[in-house]
């Protein structure tokens, strides 16, 4: 049983879903129940008897040197109740040498979990939750008694007699003869689970499709129906879930609705699959060589850059198309304002929820200056209580309008001699072509020129820049344009000279592959000539709970200045927590650790040779999903330095060594010193204990999806950001099994884009490992 390479055991304790240090404490109750659990379950095989026998072996053999310890309590099992059920359930069962109870009502307690193992499996935390209040809770008035279930009969050969239903149902008829509720819920767990029916009114009430926000991550269209993949937010960023939203264009019954939805299910889903892979040939959106043949067939002129030989009609037609290929929005609903006119109302023009387009004429060159206005809203966020220490947002965001776009508002405006009718006015009634007539003149520019037959559409030329900038430009600066948002709205936060400059470039690269001469005398020269001056560069965009770099600097300063004192001290234990908190901030605020329950892993999930950490994040696809986490050396040392400081400290105190990496250590008011993980509730409760305003820890992956952010933008990789975020669509994910990347690729990828360390944080990180130092020789 001592031997690690034993197959047996390996195999065992995966099954029952074992600790596997605490096997041998348990080899007498397992052996008891493994021998009920063979003659109650039908359904096993011939070899998994054999190998339940050979276990039993095993067990036998070690119940010889195995110490029985005290009858515990399950409070005492807090951190296994969830994560081990079966192990939770067996180590408050009654050891049948144990004198206050009798033999034979502590056997039919172990053919009774047997029976409910056997139709529920080893890992259902509900239906052992249910077995302990109906039958172990002995300090409760509902706690079944063993002369209640003799009285209807039930003893250990009829338990072993009969089937799993019979014996469900002579529990619900005790349960129903003495009123107890408890023993009425733990015997409807006798049965294998099953499907439940959803209803789906309950489920729109109740379920993530009605949160705080809705994150639209791809769209496609089929006959009679718009397809929408939707990913939904809380107000404090967090990840709720994704569902697939269908609109019908038609009417149709429910019945009709819920048969074309099953029957395009899987159609769909490899679809959205395809559009996040971006695989070749199959883009929801034209090419740039398509863009290029329709603009040479609509205007030869605009292409070359002859600007002068376009007339007003045509330039409306083309500033629809590149406004639509630009924001993706209806044009008619842009807000046109002269910024030089003395009639101007900025009063409807200043509204946060509108687009606007503004511009100023340079008459001498016969030139314009343009500007656009776009809601900066995208989520709706709760504010946090300390609001100071978090960076600002404004709620518009301004963008010099790219060439050669204003070059085409220049022809249309104007073509206006009445200055009022092109200010203070919608840009519908200024364009000479209407939607209707736009739509008609490309449809028939993509039948002239033979694209309609590749399957492109007047939507793919019209998403074309987004399909194209998708991975070199950030998702969350496109999603301006669009006014949409993502999960990653949630983290970043910039300023609005990046977010601009970035998109202009974006569009310029765009604009070159496209193959569009763009004339000198364009939107971006001596644009600081224009009036544009109640926007300041560095006035911010994006998550308004992004915590402010002094903030976080000092907190750094707090912590260290308290963890020194406390040394002086001798405050041992409020010295190593701060030294957990410490290891924690850096950690998460490089590699953007969620505020999960257990945040830092087992120490088998740590190699500090190659700087890799596997760690249990958002359980999303499977129960027991884990992310990959590259760290750089000065984590590596950090970590390793925290780690050992905690094995010495449950040596020092002669307590067992922490499950995990890095855990807080408290102390109850016994004097009984227990391991805690670095949960959000205790992360938060840390920091006020250094300063007084409230500092979530959600805030620490803001600062590291910013940092890492802002260190790749001259290289971005929206790929590498949504790995380093672990931010999967569709199940294509960094390291899903359609993807084309390995660990080391990765690895080499992500440490190269992670911004490096700076001064003040690399003298930080010297002073903490020389107080860790200093506390190691305390103990």
């Amino acid at each position: 049983m001592s031997s690690v390479g034993d197959s047996l055991l390996d195999e065992m304790i995966a099954h029952f879903h074992y600790p596997p240090e605490r096997i041998v404490e348990h080899a007498g109750k397992l052996s008891i129940f493994c021998r009920y659990f063979i003659d109650v379950n039908l359904s096993l095989s011939a070899y998994q008897m054999n190998r339940y026998r050979a276990f039993i072996e095993r067990l036998e053999a070690e119940k010889q040197t195995s110490v029985v310890k005290q009858r515990v309590k399950r409070k005492d099992l807090h951190s296994q109740l969830q994560e081990h059920p079966f192990f939770s359930t067996v180590s408050l069962l009654p050891d049948v040498s144990q004198q206050y109870t009798e033999t034979q009502d502590t056997h039919l307690l172990y053919v009774l979990l047997a029976h409910l193992c056997s139709a529920r499996g080893f890992n259902d935390y509900a239906s052992c939750l249910q077995f302990y209040n109906a039958f172990l809770k002995v300090d409760s008035s509902e706690c079944c008694r063993f002369d209640e279930l003799k009285a209807q009969g039930i003893s250990i050969q009829f338990a072993l007699d009969s089937t799993l239903s019979e014996v469900r149902h002579e529990l619900l008829g005790v349960a129903f003869k003495n009123g107890n509720k408890r023993l009425d819920k733990a015997a409807r767990y006798f049965q294998p689970p099953q499907q439940r029916r959803v209803d789906l009114a309950t489920l729109r009430k109740n379920s993530i499709i009605d949160t705080a926000n809705r994150h639209t991550l791809a769209e496609d269209r089929v006959d009679g129906a718009d397809i929408a993949l939707v990913q939904t937010t809380n107000q404090a960023g967090e990840e709720i879930g994704c569902f697939t939203q269908v609109t019908p264009h038609l009417e149709r019954t429910q019945s009709q609705r819920k048969r074309a939805y099953k029957a395009q299910q899987s159609t769909i889903s490899n679809a959205l699959r395809k559009h996040e892979l971006a695989l070749p040939f199959s883009f929801p959106s034209a090419t740039v060589g398509e863009l290029r043949t329709a603009l040479e067939y609509i205007s030869q002129s605009f292409v070359s850059g002859e600007l002068e030989d376009v007339d007003a009609k045509l330039a409306s037609i083309l500033l629809r198309l590149m406004l639509k290929i630009l924001t993706l929005s209806d044009v008619d609903a842009f807000y046109l304002q002269n910024v030089s006119a003395r009639s101007s109302s900025r009063k409807r023009a200043d509204a946060h929820d509108m687009k606007v387009l503004r511009y100023d004429f340079d008459r001498a060159r016969k030139h314009i200056f343009a500007q656009l206005i776009l809601p900066a809203t995208l989520i709706d966020t709760s504010l946090p209580d300390a609001d100071y220490l978090y960076e600002e947002s404004r709620k518009s965001l301004k963008l010099t309008l790219p060439r050669p776009i204003g070059s085409l508002l220049n022809i249309v405006l104007r073509n206006k001699s009445n200055s009022t009718e092109r200010n203070d006015a919608a840009l519908s009634q200024v364009l000479p072509v209407d939607e209707k007539d736009y739509r008609r003149f490309i449809n028939h520019a993509l039948n002239e020129t033979g694209l309609k037959k590749r399957g492109v559409t007047r939507r793919a030329l019209e998403t074309i820049f987004f399909q194209f900038a998708r991975e070199q430009t950030p998702e969350t600066f496109l999603n301006f344009l669009k006014n949409q948002s993502t999960v990653q709205s949630h983290y970043i936060n910039v300023t609005n000279k990046e977010l601009e400059t970035t998109l202009l470039t974006a569009w310029d690269n765009f604009v070159g592959n496209v193959g569009i001469r763009v004339a000198e005398k364009d939107t971006h020269e001596n644009k600081s000539n224009s009036r544009f001056s109640d926007f300041a560069d560095n006035e911010r965009q994006g998550s308004v709970r992004s915590i402010k770099d002094d903030a976080l600097t000092l907190l750094y300063e707090q912590l260290i200045n308290t963890l020194s004192q406390q040394i002086d001290d001798r405050a041992i234990v409020d010295a190593f927590n701060n030294v957990a908190l410490y290891c924690y901030m850096r950690i998460a605020t490089n590699v953007a650790l969620r505020p999960v329950l257990k945040p830092f892993p087992a120490h088998h999930h740590f190699d500090k040779r190659k700087g890799l950490l596997s760690v249990r994040d958002k359980r999303v696809h499977h129960k027991d999903e884990r992310r990959l986490i590259v760290l750089n050396d000065a984590l590596c040392q950090l970590l390793c330095a925290t780690s050992r400081l905690c094995d010495e400290l449950s040596a020092r105190l002669a307590i067992k060594r922490p499950p995990a990496l890095v855990m807080l250590l408290s102390v109850d008011e016994t004097g009984t010193f227990r391991w805690e993980h670095l949960s959000k509730t205790r992360v938060d409760a840390q920091i006020k204990t250094l300063i007084y305003d409230e500092v979530s820890s959600q805030a620490f992956r803001h600062v590291a999806a910013n940092a890492f952010l802002n260190a790749s933008l001259n290289d971005f990789s929206q790929t590498a950001l949504n790995g380093f975020m672990n931010h999967s669509r569709s199940g294509a994910g960094l390291l899903s099994n359609y993807s084309l990347f390995d660990i080391h690729h990765i690895t080499a990828q992500q440490r190269k884009r992670m911004q490096l360390d700076g001064e003040q944080i690399t003298a930080n990180d010297a002073c903490v490992l020389d107080l860790i130092n200093r506390l190691g020789s305390v103990l």
